[in-house]
């Protein structure tokens, strides 16, 4: 893993990265950079896209930042983190540049927010339903019933999901003793990820070619694992169930994310005036009459939702929607009753929940009963100048089976002053995009697997059919690269040819094992240089062979067992990498496999 130092090692230390703009500093020189190692270098998981931004003229950065602008402008992207509702929603800007993890940076950051969203999900189970925590009093009576969130009318209400809490988002931040820190549960309407998304989207136009070279992970099979995994816990009766999203209105400041994810997800986006409860069902208001509702993916606070049971004043909700959940045929992500999971009294008991529902010790401890700490900083364009900005960050999740799936990337945001102050995701700064790196390994290994898969479905004198091809070059991210270069329907011996042999392709086989033999060649003890340098050559002589090989037909089974050995070639360095540190406690320099 990329060890970090304090932030005071960071500015005289940026090499090249420095040069030409320049690197503001801070008035904390306690907190922690994210961007540099304890060498006082750039880490490697940065440094192709500083290097990017550090090569960019005074006009490349102007162009980016006007590119942005016009992007957001044009999606109507208007929206704070925040749900108050007003008539003039504020424009956010997004920055340049990511925050950057290498995949085992990420992966304390993934599993802290899993296990998080597994103890709420379970305190939701209690608290809405036997309320043994409460009975035991290993929870305080006071603390939920003097929250206003604890909805009387939810205790009880039945979900009709396999699992109260769906989505999940939380704030984090790393302090400087390089841990990320729990700021605040998000378990009432867990906002931004259409925010991320759209960051990406805007992000993958500007510096396409970045995304592609350094493979960041891809947010869009996260969202198409959401809708299966919504569908497939949902426990009514239709096999096909309906769903909408519902919004308070246009004058909601996070109306734009609504509408975005609705549109992406391809759910009809409702008010409470579009819906109705008829003889315990909900149904939709349409031209063509009421159709009915399974599924509403909520955006509005719980309280709002049914003036017969909750506030009475409001015209948000739905009259009769709880009633319509009780008889089974409605079921509302997140529960209604979730809210009270946002208790920041709640906080000092969870590392205790944890042990007491899942038998576990807490990953990720909650930033309560702390002195006030600095947060790590990022690199940060201001200008045309390269400064350090304190960050925080919302990370996401939503239920999977009995675990979470969290999203690869996030949404991040930078404090627009280098004196710091008070930063977080509902405060105004810069958003920014969270990228997560692939591991070449794992990217090598399924890239094998892949090609081996397309060539077995072959029967002897059979042809690969075009749509067979195309499939392989969408899963492997080479479809438009392919059009772009062929200009053809998928011809067999092209597509190989790009996928294997191509080395200005990012995705392909002798990509990776380029990269492979760099990164072998960096690991630190205790992988020993005798051990190693065996495993480099042969990588590079596989590589040799790969170049030199036409990956054609006419000899298929000489084609799989090249694969195949390529394959072997690459978990042979994955069991010595393993063995040398996986082993460990402790997180190693291991970050690009």
């Amino acid at each position: 893993m990329e060890q970090h130092p304090p932030r005071e090692h960071s500015c005289s230390n940026l090499g090249g990265i420095k040069s030409r703009f320049g690197y503001g500093s801070s008035a904390y020189p306690a907190s922690f950079n994210e961007s540099v190692g304890l060498d006082g270098t750039v880490l490697p998981s940065w440094k192709p896209f500083l290097e990017k931004i550090q090569s960019g003229s005074v006009e490349d950065h102007t162009r980016w930042r006007e590119a942005i602008q016009r992007d957001m402008r044009e999606d109507g992207l208007t929206f704070t983190l925040s749900q108050e509702i007003t008539r003039t929603p504020p424009r956010e800007e997004l920055n340049p540049i990511p925050w950057i993890f290498s995949s085992e940076q990420w992966q304390p950051v993934e599993a802290g927010v899993s296990q998080r969203a597994r103890v709420l999900a379970a305190l939701a189970r209690d608290l809405l339903g036997p309320r043994t925590l409460i009975r035991r009093g290993v929870l305080p009576t006071e603390l939920l019933f003097s929250d206003p969130a604890y909805l009387k009318p939810c205790i009880g209400l039945p979900p009709n999901m396999e699992s109260w809490l769906f989505q999940y988002s939380v704030d984090v931040a790393r302090g400087p003793d390089g841990r990320f820190w729990i700021l605040e549960d998000r378990a009432q309407v867990p906002s931004g990820a259409g925010i991320a998304l759209e960051s990406r989207t805007i992000m993958g136009r500007i510096f396409p070619q970045m995304l592609s070279r350094m493979q960041v992970r891809r947010l869009a099979p996260y969202f198409r694992k959401l809708r299966e995994s919504m569908l497939s816990m949902y426990q009514g009766r239709p096999p096909e169930p309906r769903v909408v999203l519902m919004t308070p209105g246009p004058y909601s400041s996070s109306y734009f994310e609504h509408a975005y994810l609705a549109a992406y997800l391809g759910y009809t986006l409702v008010q409470g005036s579009d819906l109705v409860v008829r003889n315990g069902s909900l149904k939709l208001k349409t031209l063509e009459g009421l159709q009915p509702v399974d599924i509403v993916l909520r955006q509005l606070d719980a309280e709002y939702l049914d003036p017969l049971e909750l506030k009475r004043d409001s015209y948000l909700g739905v009259p009769g929607l709880l009633g319509a959940m009780r008889t089974g045929r409605a079921a509302v992500l997140n529960h209604p009753g979730c809210g009270v999971l946002e208790n920041a009294g709640l906080m000092a008991f969870v590392p205790m929940l944890c042990r007491e529902l899942l038998g576990e010790e807490l990953l990720m401890p909650s930033f309560v009963g702390q002195e006030q700490m600095e947060f790590s900083s990022l690199p940060t364009l201001a200008g045309n100048r390269l400064e350090e900005r304190t960050s925080v960050m919302r990370a996401f999740a939503f239920a999977s089976g009995s675990d979470y799936e969290v999203m690869p990337g996030a949404l991040a945001r930078s404090a627009r002053e280098t004196d710091g102050g008070t930063i977080g995701l509902d405060t105004r700064g810069w958003i920014k995009d969270v990228w997560v790196l692939g591991r070449v390994l794992e990217s090598g290994i399924g890239l094998c697997e892949l090609m081996t898969g397309l060539l077995e479905v072959k029967e002897p004198g059979e042809a690969i059919s075009y749509g067979l091809m195309e499939l392989a070059l969408q899963q492997n991210e080479n479809l438009i690269t392919y059009r772009r270069h062929y200009r053809t329907t998928p011809q067999l011996r092209s597509v190989l040819a790009l996928m294997t042999a191509s080395e200005m392709n990012p995705r392909s086989l002798a990509f990776y094992l380029e990269q492979l033999t760099t990164y072998a060649g960096q690991l630190p003890p205790p992988v020993q240089s005798e051990v190693m340098e065996p495993l480099i050559l042969d990588i590079k002589r596989i590589r040799s062979r790969l170049l030199q090989t036409e990956m054609n037909q006419p000899d298929p089974d000489g084609t799989l067992s090249f694969l195949q050995e390529v394959r072997a070639c690459i978990e042979n360095v994955s069991t010595v990498v393993s063995s040398a540190y996986f082993s460990h406690t402790t997180l190693l320099a291991r970050e690009n496999f």
